[in-house]
């Protein structure tokens, strides 16, 4: 299966119901954590 074009197939809880829910919280947690840091370096601005 596929969230947004990430393969999940190789991640250790691809068998998992909650799958989707994990592969849709590593997304948007890495997004918000670049986000973060971009936002510290003052490469980003409110």
């Amino acid at each position: 299966t596929g969230l947004f074009g990430m393969n999940t197939g190789g991640f250790p809880w691809a068998d998992s119901p909650y799958g989707t829910f994990f592969a849709t919280a590593l997304a948007f947690g890495t997004a918000g954590a670049t986000y973060l840091i971009l936002r510290r370096l003052g490469l980003m601005k409110r």
